[in-house]
């Protein structure tokens, strides 16, 4: 009794964040415009918008102010989406409790008025100061091998995902991968910007034979 929703399945190369796909389902059955400002947030932090342009659009209209700059992560609802991400590194508040303070806030306005975010504030100053550092480690120890980019992070959090996404643009026509060690395990993330190369294959293909997955 699992329906399974992929826009994949019409089009291999379409990419549309989960948020965006939530939004757009809900709508069928209500009405979201309370919630457009959480779904622009979710959108935001998944990075990639080229198939997400109806809603993004929907966002500009609503809040005609605040999305003023053309890049829609440097407004005030990518600094919330960059709160989730710090929060969720940090350990700082649970998953539950972040849907709380989104919930509870009812328009963004009131955000950092809402119990709960001051964490949330606290955990993004404590990141943003963390990836300053690694960004100046990354421009020193950084390694490059043909198309292939590698840097190990060295950090008490977990940021090879937002790390990987916020550099990747420097790198368009390579594979960068960032890994971390934690546990006796390697976490690796990797991203690849204008689609040169297909990434979930090469991993899938490099875990091969490993007790790993890719």
């Amino acid at each position: 009794r699992i329906v399974h929703f992929n826009p994949r399945f019409k089009d291999k190369e379409i990419y549309q964040s989960t948020t965006y796909l939530a939004y757009k389902l809900g709508a069928e059955i209500m009405d979201m415009k309370d919630y457009l400002w959480i779904a622009a947030v979710g959108m935001i932090g998944d990075y990639n918008l080229d198939y997400s342009q109806d809603v993004v659009e929907e966002v500009r209209k609503a809040y005609p102010d605040v999305t003023k700059n053309d890049i829609l992560y440097e407004t005030q609802l990518g600094r919330m989406a960059d709160m989730i991400s710090s929060a969720k590194a940090t350990n700082s508040i649970s998953c539950e409790s972040i849907v709380d303070v989104f919930e509870n806030a009812n328009i963004f306005e009131n955000f950092e008025k809402t119990p709960g975010s001051e964490k949330m504030i606290k955990s993004n100053e404590t990141i943003e100061k963390e990836m300053k550092n690694i960004k100046e480690d990354f421009d020193k120890n950084v390694e490059t091998f043909g198309n292939l980019v590698i840097y190990e992070l060295k950090s008490p959090y977990n940021l090879c995902s937002p790390l990987s996404t916020s550099l990747s643009e420097k790198f368009g026509g390579k594979v960068l991968l960032i890994y971390q060690e934690s546990n006796g395990k390697i976490h690796i993330s990797a991203r690849n910007q204008d689609k040169s190369f297909d990434v979930a294959t090469l991993l899938k293909n490099a875990a091969a034979g490993l007790k790993a997955a890719g």
